[in-house]
């Protein structure tokens, strides 16, 4: 358990300034950039993210799974990681290959040029072999660098809308630079190998298995901002890749927990111990539930404010679009807590892939029919419905085959205490100024009114914390 309270800790560390960074590079890039650029660039790389798509194939956390799974034996993992990694290569290049003879053909080409960085950053990504040997320090602290490194260049030489080249750059090397960290590193543990094609190759059936979700996740999440490009304005893939971030910076915080229990996870599968594996899943689930619903009320009760002193007046529709996306703080989460703790540790890829397909071709065609019908607010109704779907079902699998069953109880504490909090920030801060210091007061007002609300309904989990404080404190 230490070391999975250490792991959090790095990963909290990450996500920590995943989070603290956004907050201050976004508002910078909006102003400077404006809606015009900052769509250009989110509209190319929702294009390049189905070249990366396919170089990736379903490595990511496939490769996790199966290193975690032969950690124990040094040789079995030396040999794994150079099967997956010629495995890696193969269908990257071949990827990068393509990528880079379409991108003469498509308008505004210099920008996808750039971007090959980003296809070169995947031929050589090996942070999954990481992950699965929980070796989470390191991903953490080089992760962390390349964040600062990437943050310093933005908010120094992004000054207009004619640095938007070199603000392409700068994103496009931050993931590029980090594998450069991780190969000598890699190296030392596991050798060099020259593995036959057809030993690589053994892995294609099992990488297919999680690339078939991936596939249909990436055209979910990128489908709507590509059709947004084509048939509105890149000002609106603006608008929507900015509440989309803002919704993404909160949940990869939230998240960090699944990341550090995945191999863990794997790992007390392949013991047999799934008693275990289930009562830690409890827990996690309900801690994120504890932190998830507040968040989505507290998003709801700062959004007006918020978006007008962080994004500036030119983006004043990501008020309208957080508020309907807020659901996303407890839906997403969630259903990414039942993939990583349990569908995948599981090998129980059908019935992953199953909640994916389903969902992606909802998605794919509610954003056909009503992007051109009412625009923005139609890519906003077909990822909600797709987020909703995809967590139902892989909920439904999780307490079929299983034990897990929910607190409702807790469930519904949470759920008063966070109306009431919404209905108190508004009340109390309505006629303030909207500054930083006004969303700041009102998120410290909501916390408060939050954990209030949960003392007086004696919440279990709240309990239980305030009893490990007051041991601490007492000695």
């Amino acid at each position: 358990m230490s070391k999975i309270i250490k792991n959090a800790l790095y990963q909290g560390m990450f996500q920590v300034l995943s989070v603290l960074l956004p907050l201050i590079t976004v508002p910078i890039v909006s102003h400077r950039i404006g809606p015009n650029g900052l769509g250009l660039f989110n509209y190319s790389n929702s294009i390049v993210n189905y070249f990366v798509l396919f170089a990736g194939l379903g490595l990511v956390s496939y490769g996790v799974r199966e290193i975690a799974a032969v950690r124990d034996n040094l040789e079995m993992m030396k040999q794994t990681f150079w099967e997956l990694e010629w495995f890696n290569i193969v269908f990257s290049l071949i990827a990068t290959v393509v990528y880079i003879i379409l991108s003469f053909f498509l308008s505004n080409s210099w920008i996808y040029h750039i971007q090959l960085l980003i296809m070169l950053g995947t031929v050589l990504d090996i942070s999954w072999f990481f992950a699965g040997i929980e070796d989470f320090k390191l991903v953490s602290l080089v992760s962390i660098f390349v964040k600062l490194v990437s943050f310093f260049l933005i908010i120094t030489y992004i000054q207009s809308s004619e640095d938007l080249p070199f603000y392409v750059m700068i994103v496009s090397m931050s993931s590029l630079l980090s594998q450069c960290v991780f190969w000598p590193i890699a190296i030392k543990k596991v050798g060099f190998r020259v593995i036959p094609i057809k030993k690589a190759f053994r892995h294609f059936r099992g990488a297919l298995s999680f690339f078939t979700g991936r596939i249909a996740s990436t055209v979910y999440t990128n489908l709507n901002k590509t059709l947004l490009g084509l048939l509105t304005s890149v000002s609106m893939v603006a608008y929507f890749s900015n509440s989309v971030l803002i919704i993404n910076v909160i949940v990869t915080m939230l998240t960090t927990i699944d990341t550090v229990l995945l191999p863990r996870m794997t790992n007390m599968v392949s013991k047999n111990e799934e008693n275990s594996m289930i009562l830690l899943l409890k827990k996690s689930i309900h801690l994120e539930l504890f932190l998830t619903i507040p968040m989505m009320f507290g998003l709801i009760a700062i959004a007006p404010k918020f978006v007008f002193w962080f994004f500036g007046v030119k983006f004043l529709m990501v008020e309208q679009l957080l508020i309907w996306m807020s659901i996303l703080l407890v839906i997403i989460p969630l259903s990414s807590a039942v993939v990583r703790q349990y569908l995948m540790p599981k090998g129980k890829m059908k019935e992953y892939n199953y909640s994916m397909l389903y969902s992606a071709l909802v998605s794919i065609i509610l954003d056909i029919i009503l992007i051109p019908l009412i625009g923005i607010f139609g890519a906003v109704i077909a990822t909600l419905v797709a987020e909703f779907l995809v967590s139902g079902i892989r909920v439904y699998y999780l307490v079929r085959d299983t034990d897990f069953n929910f607190d409702y109880v807790e469930l519904v504490k949470y759920l008063i205490s966070g109306i009431l909090m919404l209905i108190t920030v508004r009340f109390v801060t309505n006629s303030m100024v909207p500054t930083m210091l006004t969303t700041l007061l009102q998120v410290l007002l909501g916390a408060t009114s939050y954990v209030l609300v949960l003392i007086l309904t004696q919440s279990k989990l709240l309990t239980y914390f305030l009893h490990i404080l007051r041991r601490k404190l007492n000695g």
